[in-house]
């Protein structure tokens, strides 16, 4: 995945576990992926919603005191607040673009839906004004599968890459979601120490097996991050605060190797809020402009884990999540009314 989209990051799996849609889903979720510090991988990759003792959604976040219980969101829930970027320096306090995190349903398949939903100020490349809560050109997502002991990315959409990409495996030559393991995102070996793998995928605008595979240094470990959050009063006035999640750091090298790569994207996934942020980076002394660029908008704050990969490396692009919006507008709007991926989507 490329972009300024993500361009594209556990005891044991209690169906129960999931809340208000457990009897919807408990077909499909799986029951065998466990992390290093017994917690679910869902709950990295999916935003929580906090619930009263009776099971209602209320607006609260995950990172409130007052929170005590809450359940991972559907796709059919009311979206009381929604995860915006930060603008740049000077630009809308609301930000450039929405990302939700839900656990989505296609033909009876359960899939985690990452959302990229831009609006004003944003435009498309025909200069029509991008909207919050509507599927423009500009917007898409991303779609992950847990397929055995991996979390894969197998789904992607933006606008510099218009209709759906597949990202498919080696295993598509044999029926079944085996053909999904392909952008790799962690295995339930995670923990503090760097894991590391060499993933295999090709992409196409359908779900076939592609002509060749790229292959693509991955790795990934399970850190302690500070991020700052802000929330936008209903008198206009931003409140701040920075609260520590244990996350899920990932990288992903566009070869076999960091030395050999050119180009990475580095996603954090949140407990309790799924991806907080993309990072794209490049060692390519051709785009230092386009670092000096990005370096000036302010869009992303420096974080304990933001480091350079190794020296020579720069950040080109960045978003992140952490700026969160209500709007009142909207009470009943759920991520299923946006529209991605498609209603008749087919999932094998």
């Amino acid at each position: 995945m490329k972009r300024h989209l993500i361009c594209f990051t556990v005891s044991a799996f209690l169906v129960a576990a999931l809340g208000f849609a457990a009897q919807s889903l408990a077909q499909s979720v799986p029951t065998d992926m466990v992390l290093g510090d017994k917690t679910r991988a869902l709950d990295y990759l999916v935003q929580s919603v906090c619930v009263d003792a009776s099971g209602n959604p209320t607006d609260r976040l995950p990172i409130d005191a007052d929170c005590t219980r809450s359940r991972l969101m559907t796709e059919d829930d009311p979206m009381r607040w929604r995860k915006h970027d930060w603008g740049d320096i000077g630009g809308s306090v609301a930000g450039w673009q929405a990302s939700d995190a839900v656990v989505a349903r296609r033909g009876g398949v359960a899939f985690v839906d990452q959302t990229f939903d831009f609006g004003a100020p944003a435009t498309d490349n025909s200069g029509r004004p991008d909207h919050f809560f509507r599927f423009d050109q500009n917007d898409g997502g991303d779609a992950i599968r847990i397929i055995g002991d991996t979390a894969s990315a197998f789904l992607t959409q933006d606008g510099g890459t218009p209709g759906l990409q597949w990202f498919i495996g080696p295993g598509c030559s044999e029926p079944g979601p085996g053909r999904y393991v392909s952008w790799v995102l962690f295995k339930s070996d995670v923990d503090a120490s760097w894991r590391s793998l060499v993933a295999e995928l090709g992409d196409d605008p359908q779900d076939v097996c592609p002509s060749r595979f790229n292959h693509a240094f991955t790795r990934y470990r399970l850190v302690s991050e500070s991020f700052p959050f802000q929330r936008l009063a209903a008198d206009g006035v931003p409140t701040r605060q920075t609260t520590t999640l244990p996350t899920i750091l990932v990288e992903h090298y566009d070869a076999r190797s960091i030395d050999r790569a050119h180009a990475m994207e580095r996603f954090y996934y949140a407990r309790g809020l799924g991806k907080l942020r993309w990072e794209a980076w490049s060692k390519d002394d051709r785009k230092s402009a386009q670092a000096d660029d990005f370096a000036r908008t302010g869009r992303c704050t420096a974080l304990p884990d933001a480091a350079p990969p190794e020296t020579g490396w720069r950040m080109l692009d960045c978003r992140m999540w952490t700026n969160i919006v209500s709007d009142p507008s909207q009470p009943s709007w759920r991520v299923r009314d946006f529209g991605w991926p498609p209603a008749d989507l087919t999932l094998q």
